[in-house]
């Protein structure tokens, strides 16, 4: 490979590690990314955008000097484990800040209108797709005419509406939870099996179900003391599987308003400076 080539690799590669670096660190999530966390539609239609961007990139050439891919192109891939694991904190913050352009020092409301207007594109791309790109207006009339039009319901109906699709969000999050916790006492004592692996899978369902229902009024569930307990046991058992060292901005579980969703995702390798690199790429 020329001199130059290996000059060019080595500052790409450094730059995506950087990156990598910065957004996989991230403890606390923005503003911009707690108003997602806080609504389940727009949460995902980003996760839908991260996935519909990592298969644009993979389709391109991975050849530094064809020029088709970033940094941020690159790092977008790692934190989101190649499209597998959009929910990760680091490729959420990465995605709105470096694609969006949403960042801590841009004013508020541009903030808001730029979320909004995201939310509006991935949701029309989504229709398009799942209709398979009809133009057929006939058709499209048919399809809006199935959807809840807020605008010709009471407020009453509204308030149903939405009651509704939260309780059926806090369901698929409790079934998640349940599965999780299920796996874990089933195989915690199977010789050979990632024992960490699995409680720090049971400790982010747990802890994600319980911001869920505190976040939208649900923290009477009759659940919530199960899922409570299930939590702060997976998270003192991560960290002593861990060597004593638990993850540094966790405390005993109080309110939502503190804390933020955490990803919860079943395998994820050490991140070392050598795994940085997208796959296929020399």
């Amino acid at each position: 490979m020329p001199s130059h080539s290996i000059h060019l690799s080595k500052s790409f590669n450094r730059k995506v590690d950087e990156l990598v670096q910065k957004y996989d660190r991230s403890n606390e999530p923005s503003p911009a990314l707690r108003d997602f966390l806080r609504n389940a539609d727009g949460l995902t239609s980003l996760m839908n955008a991260i996935r519909r961007h990592v298969l644009l990139v993979q389709s391109r050439s991975k050849d530094i000097e064809d020029a088709q891919i970033t940094v941020y192109d690159s790092a977008l891939l790692i934190l989101s484990n190649h499209g597998d694991d959009p929910r990760d904190t680091g490729a959420l913050e990465l995605y709105l800040a470096e694609f969006l352009g949403i960042v801590p020092t841009s004013p508020g409301s541009l903030d808001r209108q730029k979320i909004d207007d995201h939310v509006s594109l991935e949701s029309a791309l989504t229709r398009a797709t799942e209709s398979g790109h009809t133009t057929d207006r006939t058709a499209s009339a048919d399809e809006e005419d199935k959807k809840p039009d807020h605008a010709s319901m009471s407020r009453n109906e509204v308030s149903s509406f939405d009651d509704d699709r939260l309780r059926a969000q806090a369901d698929r999050l409790i079934e998640v939870y349940r599965l999780a916790k299920s796996e874990y006492y089933g195989e915690k004592k199977r010789d050979g099996v990632d024992l960490l692996s699995l409680v720090r899978y049971l400790r982010d369902t747990a802890e994600n179900t319980l911001l869920y229902l505190q976040a939208n009024g649900m923290a009477d569930h009759p659940l919530v003391s199960d899922i409570k307990y299930s939590f702060e046991m997976a998270k003192d058992k991560a960290a002593q599987l861990s060597g004593g060292r638990a993850r540094h901005f966790d405390e005993p579980f109080k309110d939502s308003g503190r804390r933020h969703l955490r990803h919860t995702k079943r395998r994820r390798s050490h991140r070392s400076v050598d795994s940085y690199r997208p796959r296929d790429y020399r």
